[in-house]
């Protein structure tokens, strides 16, 4: 990890300067590339060769929803999983489906499905991704609200995240935060330059809900560049998923509503 220069801090140059290098990116497909890649299209996913890395990478181009049933019991969320998943994927509009939170490298190491790391200290934070990237070759990181005030702290712990192997990090946010102020964490975090896949394609946010929530998500995703956001059933985590993809300007045609309002269902009649 290499951080950059901190002078402008603007979020809205840094993120004209990371949609310029997607789209850098994005221009090298061949043709036979692109034919396949559909499967990633559809998925909002495109991968490019990083020079810097030496490997090719997945570069997400569209909204990526990470559902939680982390807060559902045993039974509910075995009902809801019929619905979300199809064939062992997700249905179309989800990026993952996490099916618990865990804070430490053990219980991380443990699971055998999608999780998501709850990032309560640097120290078994950054352990807990590792192992989860270990065993999965991925891992998503929660960062608490705690750690999403100080810009200059942020931008660290989010490096440090990724550095260990997280390919996506969320931010916590209350729903009636300042617009300015995650602004001004988005654009700290993004100043930061990895190996692979950019900060701003790592980036999202975790948004409790409330009255202004789907606001502040949208404003995240339409102004900021945001791509990676959670979702929860029950709506208290998060929004529910059919809001929020409603909220982000998630088209019918990419994402199956039927599905997931069939599953939002599941925590009340449980």
């Amino acid at each position: 990890m290499r951080r950059a220069s901190l002078g402008a801090r603007r979020f809205g140059s840094s993120r004209r300067h990371f949609i310029s290098c997607q789209r850098r990116h994005l221009s090298t497909f061949s043709s036979c590339q692109r034919r396949q890649c559909s499967s990633y299209q559809r998925r909002h996913l495109s991968t490019f060769y990083d020079s810097q890395s030496g490997e090719h990478v997945e570069l997400p181009t569209g909204v990526q929803l990470h559902l939680s049933l982390g807060i559902l019991g045993d039974y509910a969320a075995g009902r809801a999983l019929q619905h979300v998943l199809r064939d062992g994927a997700p249905v179309r509009g989800l990026a993952s489906v996490i099916r618990a939170h865990v804070r430490d490298a053990s219980e991380a190491a443990a699971a055998g499905h999608e999780i998501a790391v709850e990032v309560e200290n640097s120290v078994e934070g950054l352990a807990a991704v590792t192992a989860a990237a270990a065993v999965a070759g991925r891992a998503t990181a929660i960062l608490p609200p705690a750690m999403c005030v100080d810009p200059i702290s942020l931008q660290l712990a989010a490096a440090k995240l990724a550095d260990a192997g997280a390919n996506v990090v969320l931010l916590s946010a209350p729903p009636n935060m300042d617009t300015d102020e995650l602004g001004e964490l988005v654009s700290s975090a993004c100043e930061v330059d990895l190996v692979g896949v950019p900060m701003a394609s790592r980036l999202g946010l975790r948004v409790h809900p409330g009255p202004n929530a789907l606001s502040l998500a949208k404003f995240a995703h339409e102004e900021l560049g945001l791509l990676h956001f959670m979702a929860c059933l029950a709506n208290k985590q998060a929004p529910r998923p059919s809001e929020l993809l409603k909220a982000l300007g998630v088209a019918r045609p990419d994402a199956d509503y039927g599905k997931l309002m069939l599953a939002e269902h599941v925590p009340d009649a449980a």
